[in-house]
């Protein structure tokens, strides 16, 4: 194969500069950046290196390496990918044409061996800005700029592009979209917290598994290996195992410049469980864990849109026909592994009243990002701060539950993981309040299976993107069922219900006589559970009043919304008077403190339900836990407990994530909920 002759004409850094300064390209800006001598340049960090500087420092052999390595004579070059790139009708929409600029495989191929060329003191900036303007967010943000910040920013990088005749005007197209074009268009913006502008470490890895395209069991199997399996504990009709992600060159040539799939090996969970047809007569629909795949997209919004990082993110979902087979022919599977996980789906098959060795024709996967220790594992290990750290991340993550109404149904101490990372900068807005700490602690929620969202919630991110987070519906939970009868687990949303639930399991794990889980040595956190939790102390006068009392108080005087909260609670229809009778609470119950009813409240699989005389447990009892028994989650929040997480600093959305729900759009009679989907039962054909 013959090798191209170099161009002889072929520019130098130093042509490329003169052409493709930023003034030359979009005329003068209030704010120039290339100044180092400029007093705002600090801003934008005076040691980060400017796509002019990257230009200047590189030589073409840098760029396109030795003169005899063989080459594709069929493949297009880099300057023939620049020029399609930057053709096309100069009027068409600025969204769409920087959207296929900064989507275009080949340019990501070509800025990944860019890369691998840059000295390693600009190697991580370079990663950075790149998975910056590639991440789904930057894209949101580009549309919410102005039409007249669009078409300046389209005329730029088309002219960044056509003007060159090599790889170097990449360099300069990455950096100078973030440093010059975006950052100037957000001055106005910067502090505003409404604004997203980076996404988590965690969501850009879903985002390339994505990417990956796992929509069957061939495209899994082919793109993990090293699987192992989890000892099966939980009374899910599903197992659990992990694998390693090892995908294929063609994929990894596309996402490695994004670098978000490292360190290696990347571990991943995987949840399968049967769904659809098991065998020629069976059907079966898993309620709960086909509510939980549906659960976990939804929940990635709320990370992937600076919400919340508290959610154990997910990777990748879906339903695989016919993979039962194709799954244990595999070599990609050890054979000892294989054996476990069929004796796994043995054990499943017979909570199923099925045959040993019937086979899952369809096959459901919930594939998330890993975990670690659990709460209620390392709690007790971690020192005073990084417990309020941690503390702080769950009730934060609870209040945006219930702002949201998202309902977890099994919030224990063990369904919390606690994951050891690097020192991680977190940053929360809360009703215009700033928190900002460093951490090594960082707390994800999972295991979704019993949970549901009961209503649809419009936010707005970037000033005019919304995002919807969808209504949920668990078939599990179905109002007046089993569930809801026995366990207070309904479609309907209640206040509190997965904070009693870890507050319980709190109360037997680790002290038992009260929620003093600091343990001696800590007092401050002792003193903020019995100030936000005064109904579990009994030296507090309000835990001594009786449940009826209360109730009958709060009647009295119920706004609208309270009377709803009723109604909704304790199943009372419209027209019906509402009393401690049309409550249908026992009055073993009724007649009990506040005190009494927390401390005699115990875990069991699918909740908390009270014990009364000789060991027997109660039918629902889950009660509408008053503010006066446990604050609501805004005032935790609020507590002086917190204070010293507090910050003042500004907040620039360009240098650092922030997780706020203040962009919720204020409930509507016109919002349209959307249709709910019924989830059936296992049926004979």
């Amino acid at each position: 194969m013959s090798v191209p002759e170099r161009e002889n004409n072929f520019p130098t850094g130093e042509d490329l500069l003169a052409g493709l300064t930023f003034e030359n390209m979009m005329g003068p800006m209030n704010s120039p950046t290339n100044n180092k001598n400029n007093k705002n340049s600090g801003k934008r960090g005076n040691s980060f290196p400017t796509g002019d500087d990257l230009l200047a420092e590189l030589t073409f052999e840098d760029m396109m390496g030795p003169k005899n390595v063989p080459v594709n004579s069929n493949a297009p070059t880099k300057r023939e990918i620049l020029t399609k790139l930057s053709s096309g009708n100069s009027n068409s929409n600025p969204n769409t044409f920087i959207k296929n600029v900064l989507a275009n495989k080949e340019l990501k191929i070509a800025y990944n061996e860019y890369l691998n060329t840059l000295p390693s003191h600009m190697l991580q900036e370079g990663i950075e800005s790149y998975k910056t303007i590639t991440s789904d967010n930057f894209r949101l943000l580009l549309e919410a700029l102005s039409q007249d910040d669009k078409l300046k920013l389209q005329s730029y990088i088309r002219n960044l592009l056509s003007s060159s005749k090599g790889l170097k005007s990449v360099s300069a197209l990455i950096y100078n979209i973030i440093h010059i074009s975006v950052i100037d268009s957000l001055e106005g913006h910067k502090r505003n917290s409404r604004y997203v502008y980076k996404t988590a470490k965690n969501v850009e890895s879903s985002e390339d598994i994505e990417s990956l395209g796992l929509t069957t069991m061939s495209s899994i199997l082919s793109n993990f290996n090293n699987y192992r399996m989890f000892i099966k504990e939980s009374a899910s009709r599903s197992v659990i195992f992990t694998a390693e992600l090892d995908p294929n060159p063609d994929a990894v040539n596309v996402i490695k410049a994004r670098n978000t799939l490292t360190p290696s090996p990347h571990t991943l969970y995987f949840k399968m469980y049967p769904t659809g047809k098991l065998n020629d007569k069976f059907t079966f629909n898993p309620m709960g864990l086909e509510a939980e795949r549906s659960m976990y997209s939804e929940l990635f919004k709320l990370a992937k849109y600076g919400i919340t990082p508290n959610i154990l993110c997910r990777a990748a979902t879906g339903v695989f026909p016919d993979a039962y087979d194709e799954l244990f022919s595999s070599d990609r599977i050890r054979i000892e592994i294989r054996q476990i996980l069929k004796t796994q789906i043995q054990e499943v098959n017979q909570k199923l009243r099925l045959l040993p060795n019937d086979r899952w024709k369809d096959i459901g996967l919930i594939i998330t990002q890993p975990g670690g220790n659990t709460f209620y594992d390392i709690f007790s290990h971690l020192d005073k701060r990084e417990r309020k750290m941690v503390l702080f991340q769950l009730f934060y993550t609870l209040y945006v539950f219930e702002e949201l109404k998202i309902s977890h149904g099994d919030l224990h101490t063990r369904n919390l993981f606690i994951i050891d990372a690097e020192p991680t900068e977190l940053c929360y807005v809360v009703e215009g309040v700033q928190y900002r700490f460093t951490t090594r602690s960082l707390l994800k929620i999972y295991d979704f299976d019993q949970s549901n969202i009961s209503a649809d919630t419009d936010i707005t991110i970037n000033g005019r993107n919304t995002i919807r987070i969808n209504r949920v519906f668990n078939g599990m939970r179905k109002r007046g069922d089993y569930f809801d009868r026995e366990y207070g687990k309904g479609e309907q949303f209640i206040r509190k219900a997965d904070l009693m639930i870890f507050l319980i399991n709190c109360l037997k794990h680790f002290s038992h006589n009260n929620l003093d889980i600091g343990g001696p040595e800590d007092p401050e956190t002792n003193n903020f559970f019995r100030t936000v939790t005064p109904g579990f102390y009994a030296e507090n006068p309000i835990s001594k009043k009786l449940i009826c009392d209360t109730y009958t108080e709060m009647l009295q005087t119920a706004t609208p919304e309270l009377i709803k909260e009723f109604r909704d609670v304790f199943l009372i229809p419209e027209g019906q008077e509402i009393d401690i009778k049309s409550m249908k609470i026992g009055e073993n119950i009724c007649s009990m403190s506040w005190n009494t009813y927390c401390s005699q409240l115990i875990p069991t699989i699918y909740g908390c339900l009270v014990k009364i005389s000789k060991g027997k447990l109660t039918e629902n009892n889950t009660l509408m836990i008053p503010d006066t028994i446990v604050l609501p989650m805004i005032d935790m929040l609020k507590n002086s407990y917190f204070d010293e997480l507090k910050s003042t600093e500004p907040i620039d959305i360009t240098r650092q994530l922030v997780y706020t729900l203040d962009g919720k759009v204020p409930p509507s009679s016109k919002i349209k909920l959307s249709k709910r989907t019924w989830i059936g039962t296992m049926k004979y054909k």
